[in-house]
C-alpha cells in the first residue's frame, strides 16, 4: 500500500515537473510570484556574508532577487530579505 501511494505521489510531482518546466509556464510562474511580492520596489536588506542595503528592483529568471546599491546592480541567490522603512 505505501509503495502504491508513493508511487502515485512520485508520478504526479513528475506531471507537475514536467508542465512548470516549460518557458511559457515558468515565466508565467515568475510573473505571478513578482505581483505577489512583498519587496519589490521597496528598500531592502540581504544579510548574507554581510548586511547589503538596496532597492528591489526584480526577480531574475533564476528566481534570484535583483537590487540597486550604491555599488551597482547585485544578484542574491541566497539570505535573508528584510524590509527597511
Amino acid at each position: 500500500k505505501r509503495e502504491e501511494a508513493a508511487a502515485i505521489i512520485l508520478n504526479e510531482l513528475e506531471a507537475c515537473y514536467d508542465m512548470c518546466s516549460t518557458d511559457r509556464t515558468h515565466n508565467m510562474l515568475m510573473e505571478e510570484y513578482k505581483k505577489l511580492s512583498s519587496v519589490l520596489g521597496k528598500t531592502v536588506v540581504i544579510k548574507a556574508d554581510t548586511d547589503i542595503m538596496g532597492r528591489a528592483l526584480d526577480f531574475d529568471p533564476l528566481g534570484r532577487i535583483i537590487i540597486e546599491t550604491d555599488d551597482g546592480i547585485l544578484a542574491f541567490n541566497s539570505g535573508d530579505v528584510s524590509l527597511r522603512c
